[in-house]
């Protein structure tokens, strides 16, 4: 059977982009799943990992800043796994986007699973977000915003740096509503509750409400993850308020 000069050219092509074609197909098997009995046998173990009871099963979550033995670029990423009879079992994979793992950590009590990370930039910023189990997914259901830093940063005034603000604000995914607080105070003072996540008894608040979301879930949840509303006060402890979403 004869064939075409077009169909010659055709295949010559094919042949000539097959290796290519190969390449690629290897290097993205390389980087695109991760290995996880390598990555709970680095992880499971130390200070990057948490283990804990929801529901009655076993679960361990890991911190890890490579996914992979084979991996020779950076990838940092947050697994959490349920213990089976046989092998732990991945549910949940949270790409840290490139992130360094400092300041990241995470925790199982309460039957939650707590996402946390501070990062220190003009004092100590930090954010914890709980999810539950809801109809068989984990759902954000709270976080918690953290801040602890000069007065200065907030207000040039005579005597600002003697003062140190502490801030936050903790929101109800389930009840569409948010509590922020603020509390200045003098330097002499200070007693860091960043690691208690709680808010300071003298501080002044204000409740607002929010429209409902749809709540994320635990795998895939974004790094970046922005709250639909937000109140604070400034350097006078004044309310301000800022919606992304319209009020009911």
């Amino acid at each position: 059977m004869r064939h075409s000069a077009g169909s010659s050219g055709i295949k010559s092509q094919i042949k000539y982009l097959l290796p290519f074609l190969l390449l690629i197909g290897q290097s993205d098997s390389v980087y695109a799943e991760p290995d996880y009995d390598w990555v709970l046998e680095q992880y499971g173990n130390d200070e990057n990992s948490a283990k804990g009871q929801i529901n009655g099963e076993e679960y361990i979550a890991v911190v890890a800043d490579q996914i992979s033995s084979t991996d020779n670029q950076y990838k940092s990423a947050i697994f959490v796994f349920r213990k089976t009879k046989n092998h732990p079992a991945p549910i949940a994979e949270i790409d840290l986007e490139g992130q360094s793992t400092n300041g990241f950590s995470v925790n199982i009590k309460n039957d939650s699973i707590y996402l946390e990370w501070w990062v220190g930039h003009n004092g100590w910023w930090g954010a914890r977000y709980q999810f539950k189990q809801i109809n068989h997914e984990f759902k954000l259901i709270g976080a918690e915003r953290h801040v602890e830093q000069l007065l200065c940063y907030l207000s040039n005034t005579p005597g600002c740096e003697e003062h140190e603000v502490l801030s936050g604000t903790s929101y109800n995914f389930l009840t569409s509503s948010a509590i922020c607080w603020q509390e200045i105070r003098r330097w002499d003072n200070y007693k860091s509750k960043k690691m208690e996540w709680i808010p300071s008894k003298n501080a002044v608040s204000h409740q607002m409400k929010f429209k409902p979301i749809k709540l994320p879930l635990l795998d895939g949840f974004p790094v970046y993850f922005g709250e639909p509303a937000a109140c604070y006060f400034d350097g006078k402890n004044k309310l301000v308020t800022k919606r992304r979403q319209e009020n009911d």
